[in-house]
């Protein structure tokens, strides 16, 4: 009987081929197992952040770079600090380099947020208050006031503004306006509806207030961009709560098998 070497030979070349296949691919799950809990504690980490930078825009004051340490001259959220320790290695790479991008401009969304309030909107609604009101420096004895920043003001949406009035005029309320500034400092103004002038009202003064920011080229960007990069966290954060689930789902391990397998460049 005569032997087909050929065909031999190209038996050969595939049982070995798929036997190396077979143990890279074994050896990649392997290694993806052993370290699940290390990786799922990132993924949580990263939850929780992205989780908080997320909370902060929809409680509107969003965050900026000078919530985050100050080392070397540069600040580290925690994306950042991942980068410079070598940790986010552990993390697929498009998928870290998607959270680097987003955690970078979220945080400088929130600084041009913040900066604009401070320098242009604060002392603008100030003015604004100043005008329509009888000035007070504190509380009328036994009258109730709400208390709200106004630093939040322009990112309050027209129903969340709407709601906060009804309740104001409902419980017959005074109002205190927050003045916020940074490092914790602040001080109120206090408005009565018997101190607004010309006949105003507590509502027709918070929607004046509202529509200052809104109609200010500037703060208008400002309040769209940070509207954008919420759909954005909110987009992560449901892929950051499966790998929380599952760090290593199969197609992940089946992708890094496939590349485990691919020469090294040089």
């Amino acid at each position: 009987m005569e032997v087909e070497w050929g065909t031999v030979l190209v038996s050969a070349a595939i049982t070995v081929a798929t036997g190396v296949v077979a143990f890279v691919f074994a050896t990649r799950v392997a290694k993806d197992q052993s370290d699940r809990e290390t990786m799922r504690a990132i993924y949580r980490r990263l939850h929780a952040h992205f989780g908080a930078l997320g909370s902060a825009i929809n409680s509107h004051w969003p965050r900026s770079w000078n919530d985050f340490p100050l080392k070397a001259g540069h600040y580290e959220p925690p994306v950042r600090a991942m980068k410079l320790d070598g940790e986010i290695a552990l993390l697929p790479e498009k998928f870290s380099k998607r959270l680097e991008i987003l955690e970078e401009r979220v945080l400088k969304a929130g600084s041009v947020y913040r900066n604009w309030v401070q320098e242009a909107y604060l002392p603008a609604a100030q003015q604004l208050v100043r005008n329509r009101t009888v000035g007070r420096n504190g509380p009328i004895s036994m009258r109730p006031y709400s208390q709200l920043h106004l630093a939040h003001l322009p990112m309050l949406s027209a129903q969340e503004l709407l709601e906060q009035c009804n309740r104001i005029e409902r419980d017959g309320l005074g109002l205190g306006l927050e003045t916020l500034v940074e490092r914790g400092r602040s001080f109120l103004i206090y408005v009565y509806p018997e101190l607004i002038i010309d006949g105003g009202t507590i509502r027709q003064l918070l929607f004046d207030l509202r529509n200052l920011a809104r109609t200010d080229r500037e703060g208008e960007a400002a309040v769209a961009a940070l509207e954008l990069e919420e759909v954005a966290i909110a987009a992560e954060l449901k892929i950051l709560a499966r790998r929380v689930r599952d760090p290593h789902p199969i197609w992940r391990s089946v992708v890094d098998a496939l590349q485990d397998l691919r020469p090294s460049p040089g």
